[in-house]
């Protein structure tokens, strides 16, 4: 995903805290809505907040890419988002080398492509699991 994403024109949008591109920024504020809630903790209750609206986020997008190219630091979070879309977009050769990998080790081969899935299913688990810090299976049953 990163480096389809810098082989088009990209900037680093500090809002989102992503390099984005003109179209993929264009989409999120289509996606955004015009305000939401954000958690107080103090006082355990959501309370709403206002989102600039979609006409004053294309005004700071066509800043953003009228000027220079721009650097960012992305954030171990997206780091992890991305890592998990681009591993997500390769399901189809995962699970096809897989199966062949299986069925060169002599499992039949509708056999051989239920378990290719079914480590593709175990392999995603794990990235999103090491992604958000969690236990592995076995530590979370005690």
């Amino acid at each position: 995903m990163v480096e389809s994403l810098l082989n088009e024109e990209t900037r680093y949008w500090e809002r989102v805290g992503m390099y984005v591109t003109r179209d993929f920024a264009e989409q999120w504020i289509e996606r955004i809505g015009a305000k939401g809630q954000v958690l107080d903790e103090d006082l355990e209750e959501f309370n709403a907040i206002a989102l600039p609206d979609a006409s004053h986020l294309r005004k700071e997008i066509d800043a953003l890419f009228r000027g220079p190219p721009n650097t960012g630091d992305l954030s171990p979070e997206n780091q992890a988002i991305l890592a998990l879309m681009d591993f997500e977009r390769q399901r189809k050769d995962f699970i096809r080398e897989r199966r062949q990998m299986l069925i060169d080790d002599g499992v039949d081969a509708s056999e051989a492509l239920t378990q290719a899935k079914d480590d593709y299913d175990e392999a995603k688990e794990t990235l999103v699991r090491e992604a958000l810090g969690l236990p592995e299976p076995e530590e979370e049953e005690e």
